[in-house]
Order: C-alpha cells, then sequence, then structure tokens
C-alpha cells in the first residue's frame, strides 16, 4: 500500500459511510491491532470536525462496523478535501470510551 506523508495539502483523515453519506474528519492519532487479511481493528483516535462529521463517525464506531470506517489522506483542492482511502478499520461495539 502507498502511504503519504501527512502535509497541510494532504491531512490524514478518517471516513464513514452512514445513512446515504460520506462522512470525513481530522485524524490526528490513531492506533490500530492487525488482525491479518486487511482487518485490522481500530484501538485509538483522536479526531475532529464538523459536528454531523463527528456524531456520524461516534455512531459507526460505537455500534461496530466491519470495514465501514477508513483511514487515509485528504487531496487539498480549491473548496475541500478529498479523501483517498489507505486502509479499512474494524470497530467492536460497546468496546470504546469517549
Amino acid at each position: 500500500m502507498n502511504y503519504l506523508y501527512e502535509t497541510e495539502e494532504n491531512p490524514k483523515m478518517l471516513q464513514v459511510y452512514l445513512k446515504d453519506a460520506y462522512h470525513e474528519v481530522f485524524c490526528y492519532g490513531l492506533a490500530f491491532k492487525n488482525e491479518g487479511n486487511y482487518k485490522d481493528k481500530l484501538l485509538f483516535t483522536i479526531i475532529s470536525g464538523s459536528d454531523s462529521a463527528l456524531q456520524s463517525m461516534k455512531a459507526a464506531i460505537d455500534v461496530g462496523t466491519k470495514g465501514g470506517i477508513s483511514f487515509g489522506h485528504g487531496k487539498k483542492s480549491m473548496t475541500d478535501y478529498r479523501f483517498h482511502r489507505e486502509k479499512p478499520l474494524e470497530t467492536e461495539k460497546g468496546q470504546y470510551e469517549n
């Protein structure tokens, strides 16, 4: 997999698809456990973003997901950041604290 170093033009991000919409948040810290076969489990993250994006990400993490959350980077455009996926992540229902 081709990972990109974080810069102002290419910040690290998380993305979730929930209720027919994609939501992206900025990611400042992330830890995951390599489960093999592209099944990496989210252990810890520090994120920021709009309230609706944060609530969607929190909901996806709380209910558990099999690859519904993606880690990657944004590419700055004129009006926003376009998300580029680097790694899918799984979460376990009820295993996280705010």
